[in-house]
Parts: C-alpha cells; sequence; structure tokens
C-alpha cells in the first residue's frame, strides 16, 4: 500500500514540476547558525535547479532562501542520481523514512495525507493553460456566448488534463477534438503545423515561442515535512510563509513571472492592427511644452523634445505608424484637447483612472513611474510652520498642505521662487527633480524622498477612439528593451551644468573675492619660486643626463628618449654587456634611417605616436627594437617646453605578447561550449549578427539548425555519458566540414548551430545540407544503430537580423522533422 502511495506521490509530483533535468549527487549549504533542514531536492526546470557550476536557482529554491529570513534556516539540499520518475520515489521514501526533512511541490491528496504532513499553507499555483504560437497574433479569442470548434494537441496519456479541459470546454461551449502527441516536439510542431489550433499546457512549464490564451483548473502546491521532523519545523514553517504572503502578496507573483513567464521581445501585430497603421494618416498627439525632461520646447531651435517624443518616434520607427505633435502649454490644455476631440492622443498623462474618465482618455502601460520630492532651498531647517508652497497654475496634481500656496505659471517657475526665497517648497516627481537640479542657478537646493504613491506617466488615447491604436500602443511599449528606455530616461533627465567663472562669482561672492586673492597670491609665490628652480634646473640638466644614461645601462628594460626637433630615438639595450653610451643605446635616426631594422612603415607608425604626445600606457602591435612583430606596451610621459608643447618623450617599453597570449586564449574558452568546444549561443549571435551587419548588397551567406533525432532516448538508453560522446561526435563532424571563416556553434542540448560565411549559391547549401545529413550516420551507437540529424537551412542577404534567419532556419527544421526527420529541408522548400 505504501509503495502504491509513493508511486501516487511522483505522479502527483510530477503534474506541479515538469521536464526534469539531470539529477546528481548530494550538496549542503555549510553556514553555521540556526536549524539545518535537509530538503529533497529533485531537479526539476524552474521549479528547483542547478547549473553546470553547482550554483542553484527555481522557484522553490527561492521561496526557501525567503522562508529562512524569517525562521534563520540552513539547508542541506539532497539529491539523488536517476530519471526523474525514479528519483521522485527515492526521495519520497526518504521523506517517511525521515531521511529528508521536507520536500516541495506537491499537490495534496488524502492517500498522500497519510504518509506526510502539508503545510497549512500553500506557496504557489498549477493552472492547466492553452497555447499558441507567439507569432500569430491572430489568435483564438475564447468566447462563452458562441460555440466554437477547437483542435487541441495533448499528450496521450495525460487524462487529467483532458478531464480539465473538457470541463472548462463545458462551460464556455467549446467543442474539443485532440492530436495525440507522445512529445513536447510533438505538440509544438502540431500547432506550428496548423494541425492543432492550441497545446494545451501547465503554467509552470514555460515553453519559448508559446503563449497562453486560456487558463483553467489551479491547483495550489505546498511543501511536505516528514512525520518523523523535528518539533517546532512545521510551525515555524507556516509562520514564515504567512509571514510572506501577508508583508509581499506579489512575492509568488514575481517568481511566476521570473521562471515560467517567458518574455516575448518580438512585436507582434494582428492583420486588424496592420491595416490599420497602412490606411490611418498622423496620428495627433497633445504635448506640454514647460514638463521637462518628459516633454518641452527645446530653446535652442524651437523643437518639442523630451521622453515622451523620443518614445513616439521610436515606436513610429518600429511600427510604421506617424504622429503629428500638438504644443500645449498647460495640463488643463492637454485634456481639453482630447476631450474636444481635437488630438487622437495625449503625451506624458499621469497614471490615473479618475483623471482617465473624467477626460474621456484611455491610458495605455506606464513607461516611466518616479517617487515624488520635497524640493527646498540648502539651509531651511525642515519645519513647516509658517511656510509657503509654490503650486503651478492649473495643475491636475493635488498637495497636501494646510499652510499658505503660492501659485505660479509653471512648474519651473515654482522652483526658481524657492531658489531665490520667494516660496519655502514645492514638490515634483524624481525626473522633474533632478533635470533642474543638474543646472548651476539651481545648484541651492536640495531634495528630500516622499512617501507618497509614485507619479506614473503615459499615454492617454482619446475616445471614442481606434482600439487598435491603443493596442499597438501597449504591444510597442512593452517590447521596447531596458536598455533602450533607460537610455531615453537618462538622455532627456540628466543635463549637465555648465558651472562659469562668472556663474560661481554670482553664486558665492564672498568665496570668490577670497578665491581670486588666495589665487593672485599661489600665483606671485610660483613665478618667483619657478625662476629659482629653473636656475638651479640648467646647472643640474648635464648631470641628470649622464646619470640616466647609467641607470639605462644598468637596467634590464627597455627605456627611450625621443627627441622632436632632431628626430632621434634611443632606446636602452638590456642584453648590451658593454660600458659606453653605443653599445647601452640603440639610435633611431628618423630622418636617415640609420641603424634601423624597422620597416618604413613601423617607423612612421612609432614617431607618429611619439609625436602625439599622449601620456600614460598605451599597447601597440609593431615591430621591437630586434625587427620582428610584438605586442608592445609603452608607459611614458611628454617633455614639454615653457609653452607646454611637446618636444619629447620619455617612457619603458615592455613586450607583453605571452600577456596577450593568455588574454585571447581565456576570451576563446569564454566563447566556447565547455562540452563541445564550438561556440555557445550568446558568441554565435554575436558573431553571425557581425557577419550579417557588414554583409554587403548582393552576397548571400546561410544559416543551418540541426537536432540530433530522438536525442532523450539516446540519453535513456545509452547513458548521459554516452549521450555527451554522441553531441561530442556531432560537433566535430561540423567542425570538419565547415571552414575557419565559418561559425559553428551549440545554441543549447542537442540544437546546433552554423554560419556559412559568403555562400556562392543554393546548390552549395543543400549539397552541404544532404552531406551533413549522411554524415551523421557515420556516428555510431554501442549497440551498432547510426545517429540521424534534422536540419533546416536558410540563405542569408545583406539587411537581415539574426532574429529574422534564425526563425527562417527554425521554421525549416520544424518542417524537417514533420517530415519524418533524418532529412533537411530549406526555409522556401518547407513543404
Amino acid at each position: 500500500m505504501a509503495k502504491g502511495l509513493k508511486r501516487i506521490a511522483a505522479v502527483v509530483m510530477a503534474a506541479v514540476m515538469l521536464f526534469a533535468m539531470l539529477p546528481y549527487g548530494l550538496a549542503a549549504d555549510t553556514k553555521q547558525g540556526g536549524r539545518t533542514v535537509r530538503v529533497a531536492y529533485p531537479i526539476q526546470a524552474g521549479l528547483s535547479e542547478r547549473d553546470e557550476n553547482g550554483n542553484y536557482s527555481g522557484y522553490t529554491y527561492e521561496y526557501l532562501q525567503e522562508v529562512a529570513q524569517y525562521t534563520g534556516w540552513q539547508y542541506e539540499f539532497v539529491e539523488v542520481p536517476g530519471d526523474i520518475d525514479n528519483s521522485l520515489t527515492t526521495l519520497l521514501d526518504m521523506l517517511q523514512k525521515g531521511e529528508v526533512d521536507l520536500m516541495g511541490g506537491m499537490l495534496f491528496s488524502e492517500e498522500m495525507n497519510s504518509l506526510y504532513d502539508y503545510s497549512g499553507h500553500s506557496y504557489g499555483t498549477v493552472k492547466t493553460v492553452l497555447q499558441v504560437p507567439h507569432n500569430q497574433p491572430d489568435s483564438i479569442v475564447i468566447d462563452a456566448q458562441q460555440e466554437q470548434q477547437l483542435t487541441v494537441a495533448v499528450y496521450g496519456k495525460s487524462v487529467q488534463r483532458r478531464q480539465e479541459l473538457e470541463e472548462y470546454a463545458k462551460i464556455n461551449l467549446l467543442h474539443v477534438s485532440y492530436v495525440e502527441c507522445e512529445t513536447e516536439d510533438e505538440l509544438i510542431d502540431a500547432v506550428l503545423s496548423g494541425r492543432a489550433d492550441a497545446m494545451i499546457n501547465t503554467s509552470l512549464n514555460a515553453m519559448p515561442g508559446m503563449r497562453t490564451i486560456a487558463e483553467f483548473a489551479p491547483k495550489p502546491f505546498y511543501f511536505v515535512l516528514s512525520k518523523q521532523a523535528e518539533p517546532g519545523l512545521m510551525q515555524e514553517l507556516n509562520a514564515a510563509i504567512m509571514s510572506i504572503q501577508q508583508i509581499d502578496p506579489y512575492f509568488t507573483i514575481s517568481l511566476q513571472e521570473k521562471y515560467f513567464t517567458p518574455k516575448n521581445e518580438d512585436l507582434l501585430l494582428t492583420d486588424e492592427e496592420e491595416q490599420y497603421i497602412r490606411t490611418t494618416g498622423a496620428i495627433r498627439v497633445a504635448v506640454r511644452t514647460d514638463e521637462p525632461p518628459f516633454q518641452y520646447r527645446n530653446a535652442e531651435d524651437g523643437s518639442t523634445t523630451g521622453l515622451a517624443p523620443a518614445l513616439l518616434q521610436y515606436i513610429g520607427e518600429q511600427t510604421g505608424l506617424t504622429f503629428e505633435l500638438v504644443p500645449v502649454s498647460t495640463e488643463s490644455g492637454l485634456m481639453e484637447l482630447a476631450r474636444d476631440g481635437k488630438v487622437d492622443m495625449v503625451a506624458g498623462m499621469t497614471y490615473n483612472y479618475t483623471l482617465a474618465r473624467e477626460n474621456g482618455v484611455s491610458m495605455t502601460h506606464a513607461y516611466a513611474s518616479s517617487q515624488y520630492v520635497l524640493l527646498m532651498r540648502q539651509d531651511w531647517d525642515g519645519s513647516m510652520e509658517g511656510k509657503t508652497l509654490a503650486v503651478p497654475e492649473g495643475t491636475l496634481h493635488s498637495f497636501a498642505y494646510d499652510g499658505k500656496t503660492q501659485f505660479y505659471d509653471s512648474f519651473e517657475d515654482c522652483i526658481r521662487a524657492v531658489s531665490k526665497g520667494e516660496a519655502d517648497f514645492t514638490y515634483a516627481d524624481g525626473y522633474a527633480a533632478q533635470y533642474y537640479l543638474n543646472q548651476s542657478a539651481l545648484g541651492n537646493l536640495r531634495m528630500v524622498p516622499q512617501t507618497d504613491e509614485p507619479r506614473e506617466i503615459c499615454f492617454g488615447v482619446a475616445m471614442p477612439g481606434h482600439k487598435q491604436l491603443l493596442s499597438i500602443m501597449n504591444k510597442a511599449l512593452l517590447v521596447i528593451p531596458e536598455e533602450e528606455l533607460r537610455a531615453m530616461v537618462y538622455r532627456n533627465t540628466v543635463t549637465y551644468r555648465r558651472t562659469t567663472l562668472w556663474s560661481f562669482m554670482k553664486e558665492h561672492p564672498a568665496e570668490s573675492v577670497l578665491f581670486v586673492m588666495l589665487f593672485c597670491g599661489l600665483i606671485v609665490a610660483l613665478l618667483g619660486f619657478n625662476l629659482v628652480q629653473r636656475v638651479r634646473s640648467e646647472k643640474k640638466n648635464a648631470l641628470e643626463l649622464k646619470k640616466r644614461l647609467q641607470i639605462y645601462q644598468l637596467t634590464q628594460e627597455y627605456f627611450f628618449e625621443y627627441d622632436n626637433a632632431t628626430q632621434t630615438l634611443l632606446v636602452s639595450n638590456p642584453n648590451d654587456t658593454g660600458d659606453g653610451e653605443s653599445e647601452a643605446l640603440l639610435r633611431y635616426d628618423y630622418r636617415t634611417s640609420a641603424s634601423s631594422t624597422w620597416s618604413q612603415e613601423d617607423r612612421d607608425k612609432f614617431r607618429s605616436f611619439l609625436e602625439e604626445g599622449k601620456d600614460g600606457t598605451h599597447e601597440l602591435r609593431m615591430a621591437g627594437i630586434d625587427g620582428q612583430q610584438h605586442w608592445l606596451r609603452i608607459v611614458q610621459q611628454a617633455l614639454r617646453d615653457e609653452a607646454g608643447k611637446p618636444v619629447g618623450m620619455i617612457g619603458k617599453i615592455n613586450v607583453i605578447d605571452e600577456e596577450k597570449r593568455e588574454k585571447d586564449l581565456l576570451r576563446q574558452r569564454a566563447e566556447r561550449d565547455g562540452l563541445t568546444g564550438v561556440f555557445h549561443a550568446a558568441a554565435v549571435r554575436q558573431l553571425v549578427g557581425e557577419y550579417l551587419s557588414e554583409m554587403p548588397d548582393g552576397q548571400h551567406g546561410a544559416l543551418l539548425l540541426l537536432d540530433v533525432d530522438h536525442f532523450k532516448e539516446v540519453n535513456d538508453n545509452y547513458g548521459h555519458l554516452q549521450g555527451d560522446e554522441a553531441l561530442q561526435q556531432v560537433a566535430a563532424m561540423l567542425q570538419r566540414s565547415f571552414r575557419d571563416c565559418d561559425v559553428v556553434g551549440r545554441s543549447g542540448g542537442d540544437e546546433f548551430v552554423v554560419y556559412m560565411h559568403r555562400l556562392k549559391h543554393r546548390d552549395a547549401l543543400r549539397q552541404k545540407c544532404a552531406l551533413l545529413t549522411r554524415e551523421a550516420h557515420d556516428i555510431v551507437m554501442p549497440d551498432g544503430a547510426s545517429l540521424t540529424i534534422s536540419l533546416g537551412a536558410s540563405l542569408t542577404n545583406s539587411g537581415q537580423s539574426f532574429n529574422e534567419v534564425y526563425t527562417e532556419a527554425d521554421k525549416a527544421l520544424y518542417a524537417a522533422k514533420a517530415a519524418g526527420r533524418d532529412c533537411y529541408r530549406l526555409s522556401d522548400e518547407e513543404k
């Protein structure tokens, strides 16, 4: 009976934590102090993971670390070898015997409750979901008011999920038919090929390239404890989970998004949205002229600039929309134009439902969020009694203050009034405050962060308007890269203070007078000191020259002196055993090339470098004084005359060939996949991206994607060591088959990627693909079975991006798999 319940437990847990990865031995947290809890740790994608360096991660792992913040627990993570079913059964048996204390990711059942103690609170929820490809924006919309036919790809043995789907279908008038699949690849292929409208999955199985259109049958999952666990362990766990849920209700949501919600980086538009872009004219956008850094008029050329115009320009480039900016001087005027239907959108709107409803606009997603700050003079003591608050005229924001309020035309006028002492303080969002505080005239102000809700900024779409416009704007805002958005914010928020002598004296008159007096006195003293030192220096120059030549003679390093006027370079020779200047120094005369073993190109290169007079450390690759090519590190200091003009250079030369070789070796290792020795995915993306960006018109290349057919069966039948050897043989085959200028890499798992540089014609690509599929048969397993591959390829043209050619090759790869594997397909010959 107990053995049967453990088998049920393994199935229950596998339903929550899908697609396990490689299990391993035993690992423990060696930190001292607090209770040590032994955690059963099956390696599960997304929930409990461990990378090749032994670093743990995953939903359950992070949740346990958060529990430790409240309990002080230390953890010993216990892993066992074997496939996922065997490792789960073994760990559950260990939990029942008390050999481990705790395990996560368990759905509740009465049978399991008799063997283990469930935590009083769940720590997450798993849902059954229907998913469609990301690149199909015109997706299914489930309407519970009308009957619909739906073909769903599903695992043949997923009885429970099928029952859940049937219940959901009854409620939503769906008539469901099924496409039976045995693997994850078959599920994906079914929806990509159109054999199924959607595929069934769970919310805890993040599948790249897929997005969810329906969620149902939510099921909480729990931690379970051994009934032999130490007293008090369950009480501490329940108290910690309750604290986490009360203090940060969004903690589980953020973990869910981090590990199970793949980010969509592509802008995917529906047919209706693309039609709207093609047919609509310029979108009129009301933009403030006095609200930096979000939107304002440029004083130099009169153009409207700021974060909002920058975003509109970026969105226009990405979508094809055209925006016409309508300048407005006040926030109330902004909303008036929207209410009267004179504009299609407003920019820089505060994200507020009441404000949107009152002014008849729909809000896009917020594109900026900033905490409010209080701005005051540096000398203010902080007392609010009797103080005056400066507020912009016509503002739609409410500032809670019972004292005196003074209104000004703009927010800038409010800040300047505070700076001059006409008002005592004002409020602003952090971006605007930072923008103004970077101006030198306002350097006497300081800001204090407030605890109010932050101000969120969005675009408003006038109603009644086009729902397509709102949808396009939201999609465009959501896929803007974080680094691009940060760059826009930085460019429009950070202004550099131009501090001049006049502005400094105006702001600090007393200090300026004292500084001028001290400066003049210092100049007089320096002139006198310089006169005395100059006389002494001239007497020492001859002696110093002799000493320097003797030091150069004794040192075991290369030192040099260069004279601009005579174009003569003297280099010390550490290998010289003589005792005269002619023997200790190598003399190079650039005017006559006397005694020089350098080529004319290297002589000119080094002379130009020396005459630039750049102090510091520099690295050059050129011929050394031995006439051989070396990497040289040059540390130099310019010699200048009284006018500051370079007249020569002194310095030291080190040969750093070995250091450069070590750096190159480390760089190459960092770009390589640890198992196969070919480039890893990030290096491939960079190298191929560079090839594509530099590809001239009329030239072609090719991107090839290949998968080892049924590789999971290789691991299952022969073991992971044999699977690794098979991957190494595939990588070796690819390296033999392509040129040094081509890029061979492994994108992950059993997938490899090859970029062919400067492909002459399509037939050469077809021949190469056919050759690879044949040569893969030469890779033989221990039982004599041959390895096979599926291959997809796409020709590349000038102007294409990596993502474009990768998507084309990927589609061709799926076509090859759909054709029965052990074959290839080109992107324009997918069927």
